[in-house]
């Protein structure tokens, strides 16, 4: 593990930390994220610009990404499905009847944009993710701040 000073690692304490618990520590950003991206995702949607879903949809792309760096595929198999789910059961109708993601409703007074955040949002989500999970492996990596790479001569020296 490549170190900065002395013999403080590079890298956040969330990826040295044992496989159980960075599971744990994706599993918690997945919920929060689900939960804080649908209370999001509306803003601006009924003046036609939707900073909201942006900034949820670019909460999803970050955290998505942490997963997959700190636990691999499966850190960001349990990142999507852990927070669809949480957004799923956000759509479902409460005992009053209202939704956290409004779904499917139609009216001449209401913009298409706010009509259809509720799809926009689920859909895109899960987009981002299932995007992050094709991209490859080495987009996920961490550097440490002002390591070179390696060149042909230190390799040389080290490997004698």
């Amino acid at each position: 593990m490549t170190t900065l000073q002395g013999t403080r690692p590079a890298v956040p304490y969330s990826w040295r930390c044992a496989t159980w618990l960075r599971y744990l520590i994706t599993a918690a950003a997945a919920v929060a994220v689900g939960a804080l991206g649908t209370l999001a995702h509306r803003m601006g949607a009924a003046q036609g610009w939707p900073y909201g879903m942006l900034m949820a949809w670019l909460l999803v792309g970050l955290s998505g990404w942490c997963a997959r760096a700190r636990s691999g595929t499966g850190g960001l198999g349990l990142h999507l499905t852990l927070s669809t789910l949480v957004v799923y059961f956000m759509a479902m109708p409460g005992p009053g009847g209202d939704a956290m993601v409004p779904i499917g409703f139609r009216g001449d007074a209401v913009p298409w944009l706010s009509q259809n955040s509720g799809y926009l949002w689920m859909f895109g989500m899960l987009a981002i993710q299932l995007v992050e999970l094709a991209l490859p492996r080495a987009w996920f990596r961490l550097r440490a701040q002002g390591a070179l790479p390696p060149t042909d001569v230190d390799a040389d020296v080290r490997h004698g």
